[in-house]
């Protein structure tokens, strides 16, 4: 195990160390000690994560928040949830603190539809985002329309067709970011009442306090990045047509965003309830450690 940690924290590890068959077999051991075992072994249409098994060991465990999970009507991580543009999201007091200040967006002129931004050829910008929307297609994270049946699946303002950006990434490939404030102000109308913090040098701080005086001599950690982190949690039907973009002007197709998407305000809401909240959570019960910590980063909207 040690071998395979210092492994993981040097980047030597390219694959996960476990192989497939054991983590089949364990999954099922762990499906088999849960109240529906059936149920557990179900993974819903659209996400990644075995929700209904997280649900219920959760729900053992007594956690505060364990409903947004597949119980909560209307919007839950099973189903769906909604991105907040209609009604608030929140407040959940048994997980954060509230909200103090609101945030501040651009006061833009209400536009149904604006042009992407690309710096030099649009064909290459074009193509690149015609690469990833049909990657992201394949992935069950969105599906593309017709302008016709766009229009009659969300009329009026339901339908949202925002700007693109593309960010270079370090490692040669592109994030695509979706401007959901400049004209379509899909920002400036969703409302969160709760307060998402990020860690910072006062958590780390803490860390470090709490280890010397728990005479802990070696403090490790390490860094991780979870990918396409907004694009795990489904956002229902309803919302989809919000969440709109097309690859360029001239294109007759229309790309909704069937998940949590990078730009819009609540994608980071829901994505650290399930990952710093629920998932955090539910590993830290499992390891009875007292000294353990899990700081969860998520990136804010446009």
């Amino acid at each position: 195990m040690a071998r395979a940690t210092f492994a993981l924290a040097l980047g030597k590890l390219e694959t996960s160390p476990f192989k497939e068959k054991g983590m089949n077999d364990l999954r099922k051991q762990w499906f088999a000690l849960l109240p529906d075992g059936g149920r557990a072994s179900e993974v819903p249409e659209g996400q990644p994560f075995w929700l209904h098994a997280l649900a219920q060991s959760l729900r053992l465990m007594g956690d505060p928040d364990v409903d947004i999970l597949d119980k909560t009507p209307g919007s839950n991580f099973v189903d769906g949830v909604h991105v907040g543009h209609l009604e608030p999201l929140g407040p959940t007091p048994q997980v954060y603190r509230p909200r103090v200040k609101e945030p501040s967006y651009d006061e833009s002129e209400w536009a149904s539809e604006v042009g992407n931004y690309f710096r030099g050829d649009e064909a290459a910008a074009e193509k690149i985002l015609e690469e990833q929307f049909r990657e992201e297609e394949r992935a069950g994270r969105m599906i593309p329309l017709s302008e016709k049946e766009a229009a009659k699946r969300y009329p009026g303002r339901s339908l949202r067709v925002a700007a693109q950006g593309i960010l270079e990434k370090p490692d040669g490939g592109h994030r695509i970011i979706h401007d959901g404030t400049h004209g379509v102000r899909l920002n400036n109308e969703i409302v969160i009442l709760d307060r998402l913090e990020n860690p910072g040098p006062r958590e780390l701080a803490t860390i470090m306090e709490v280890s010397q005086e728990a005479a802990e001599h070696v403090v490790f950690g390490l860094n991780a990045d979870v990918a396409k982190a907004h694009r795990r949690v489904l956002v229902k039907d309803p919302d989809w047509g919000v969440q709109a973009c097309r690859t360029s002007s001239k294109s007759p197709v229309i790309w909704l965003n069937k998940t949590g998407t990078f730009g819009i305000a609540s994608a980071a809401f829901w994505w650290s309830r399930l990952m710093a909240g629920l998932l955090g959570r539910f590993a830290l019960n499992l390891t009875e450690l007292d000294r353990l910590f899990v700081l969860v980063l998520w990136t804010t909207s446009i």
